[in-house]
């Protein structure tokens, strides 16, 4: 299995108004209850970039792959996700790593 995740479907503050799922992955059957869903996502290519550090930096990261895309001649293709590759609940803030994901043409 792999880490937990959030898919965005805009890019607002995630205090605010930040329009998200929020995802972990699973194996073998599962009954989805209570308005959840289960689905498979799709892969492809993207841009991603990995950030350490608290969260609340994690935007320059995106800002790095954005920049890219665009110095690339790249085509965002899709929505913007972000994996959380280690617990904060026992990781140091400074150590937390997040990998951000936007598929491209």
């Amino acid at each position: 299995m792999g880490p937990p995740f959030t898919i965005h479907h805009s890019m607002g503050s995630c205090d605010v108004d930040a329009d998200m799922e929020v995802g972990a992955p699973v194996t073998g059957p599962v009954v989805a209850e209570n308005g959840l869903e289960v689905r498979t996502l799709v892969g492809g290519r993207a841009v991603t970039a990995v950030h350490r550090g608290v969260y609340e930096t994690v935007g320059e990261a995106w800002t790095r792959v954005l920049n890219y895309i665009q110095e690339n001649g790249h085509r965002p293709a899709g929505l913007g996700q972000e994996f959380y590759l280690n617990d904060p609940e026992v990781t140091p803030t400074q150590e937390l790593l997040t990998e951000v994901q936007l598929p491209v043409e």
